[in-house]
Order: C-alpha cells, then structure tokens, then sequence
C-alpha cells in the first residue's frame, strides 16, 4: 500500500478548538501541514501510552516478585529520556554514566559508537522512538536493537 493510498481525509469530532488551534500554529512555524502534524501528534500519543501499559506491566510483574522492594524496584527502573536532538552521539561510557535504562526520543541522527557492545546497548538502552537515522556498531545483533525501536526510518552500521 503506497504513502498516498494510507492517506485519507477524516473529520475528528469534540476536538478543543485552543489545542487545535495550538496544533495549526505549530505545523506551520516547523513547515508542516496540518495532517503531517496530527499524523505526529497520534504517533507521540500511540507511544506515549504504550511505553505507560509497558512501565506499568513491568512494575506490577516485579512487585509480585519483590513484595516489599516495589519501591526501591521501581526507582531501579526508571528510564532517562533523552530527545528532541538533531543529532547525538553515544558511547559506552556515556550509557555506563547514565546507571539505568535510557529512553532516545526524536533524535534525528542517533550514532552507537564502535566500542557499544551488545550486553551494554542491551542493558541500558530502554528504547529508541521517532529517529530519522540509527547508525550502530557491526557488533550489536540487528534484532534486538530492532525490538527496541518505533517509528525509526533507517538503520545502518557506522
């Protein structure tokens, strides 16, 4: 199914004329029209509650596990977001420094650096949403960095 054929014009009902408005105003200053916008917007939405049905599913599996260290669990779990960067690049020791999960989040061009190996990216890398371009070391599996990833354009190796 081609772009265009995807496509279509809707008509959304009860939607509050200031946000809307906010959304018109937005797309135009970045260069985008209002569909291209709204396309986005559902996109971070979608995201944005799923990675919330994840934490929360995540959270209560662990309580029953830990019982009483829920708490401590959780805090243990938290993911940095890190995002709205043209281009950014990560190294090991940058994933080490962070000492928990890391969430990328609209990076245009997000490069691993060679020394990135699969146990590290696997062990702090929580997420990669809406990137442009991920470059990754030879080493890591394909996969399971492709598991990890929503709305991401195109992968290559560094």
């Amino acid at each position: 199914m081609s772009e265009e054929e995807r496509r279509k014009t809707v008509t959304i009902r009860g939607v509050d004329e200031e946000i809307y408005g906010k959304l018109v105003a937005t797309a135009k200053s970045l260069g985008k029209n209002i569909g291209e916008a709204a396309t986005e917007a559902f996109k971070l939405f979608i995201i944005t509650v799923e990675a919330a049905s994840k934490s929360i599913d995540n959270a209560v599996t662990k309580s029953k596990k830990v019982g009483n260290a829920f708490m401590e669990g959780v805090k243990e779990e938290m993911a940095i977001t890190v995002g709205n960067i043209d281009e950014l690049t990560i190294t090991k020791k940058d994933l080490e420094a962070a000492g928990r999960k890391v969430i990328f989040k609209n990076v245009k061009r997000l490069v691993f650096t060679e020394d990135v190996d699969s146990n590290t990216f696997n062990k702090y890398v929580d997420s990669i949403i809406m990137c442009d371009e991920l470059v990754l070391p030879s080493s890591i599996p394909r996969l399971s960095v492709l598991s990890k990833c929503r709305y991401v354009k195109k992968v290559s190796s560094g």
